[in-house]
């Protein structure tokens, strides 16, 4: 199952439900952190179970956040995955 935490909690949107239910069919069990930016953009982190590292998965592998911010995208809430630092 996963786990979608909205920032700020308040801005969560309408169909917040049905979005979550769409990531995840993208991402099963997937951690997603979506936090709104100051212009309304939805910035996405997602990322698969940790577990996954010991399977021989790399972190790379485990970040989904570009097929969820798709799913935003397709249900009309512009979203874009985190810059890499």
């Amino acid at each position: 199952m996963i786990k979608v935490l909205w920032k700020p909690a308040e801005s969560r949107p309408q169909n917040a439900a049905a979005l979550e239910a769409a990531i995840e069919q993208v991402a099963p069990a997937a951690q997603v952190t979506l936090t709104v930016a100051d212009d309304g953009v939805w910035q996405v982190r997602a990322l698969l179970p940790a577990a996954m590292c010991a399977r021989g998965g790399d972190f790379a592998s485990r970040d989904v956040s570009a097929r969820v911010a798709s799913v935003l995208d397709d249900h009309d809430c512009p979203a874009r995955t985190f810059a890499r630092a």
